[in-house]
C-alpha cells in the first residue's frame, strides 16, 4: 500500500488482527499459536485506562490457561466467581446460576479489571 506521501507501508504477515481490545488479543493469540504470523493493529498507541471490570465466562478459561493467562491474571488477584445472581432494585433474587452445575475443571467465571487482562494477555504473546 502506499500513501500519499509515497511511503510503501507492506506488511509481510500470514493475518492482520485490528483492534488490541479482549477479543483482538484472544484472536492474535489463537492464530499465533497455530504458528501463523499475526500483525496486531489498534488505531491507539497505548490503551487508555479504564475503570471497569471485565467477567470471563467459564467457556474461555481453558484457552487463558493454555495461553498461561489464566495463571498471569490469578497471579494479580483475579476474583473466581462461583455463582452469578440477577436480583430485583431491593435485593430479591430472580434468579442464580451455579456455575457447579457446568462441571469441567473451571466451573466458574474470572473477574477483573479491563487493563490487567489486557496486559497479561499481551505478555502472554
Amino acid at each position: 500500500m502506499t500513501t500519499d506521501h509515497g511511503t510503501d507501508h507492506r506488511v509481510d504477515t500470514d493475518v492482520v488482527v485490528c483492534g488490541a481490545g479482549v477479543a483482538g488479543l484472544a484472536a492474535a493469540c489463537a492464530l499465533g499459536r497455530l504458528g501463523l504470523e499475526v500483525t496486531l493493529l489498534d488505531k491507539r498507541p497505548s490503551q487508555p485506562p479504564l475503570w471497569k471490570g471485565e467477567v470471563l465466562q467459564p467457556g474461555s478459561l481453558d484457552s487463558l490457561h493454555a495461553w498461561d493467562v489464566l495463571g498471569r491474571l490469578e497471579a494479580r488477584r483475579a476474583v473466581r466467581l462461583n455463582r452469578l445472581v440477577a436480583r430485583t432494585a431491593g435485593g430479591q433474587e430472580l434468579m442464580a446460576m451455579d456455575f457447579a452445575v457446568l462441571g469441567g475443571e473451571r466451573p466458574w467465571m474470572l473477574a477483573h479489571d479491563y487493563s490487567t487482562i489486557l496486559e497479561c494477555m499481551a505478555e502472554s504473546m
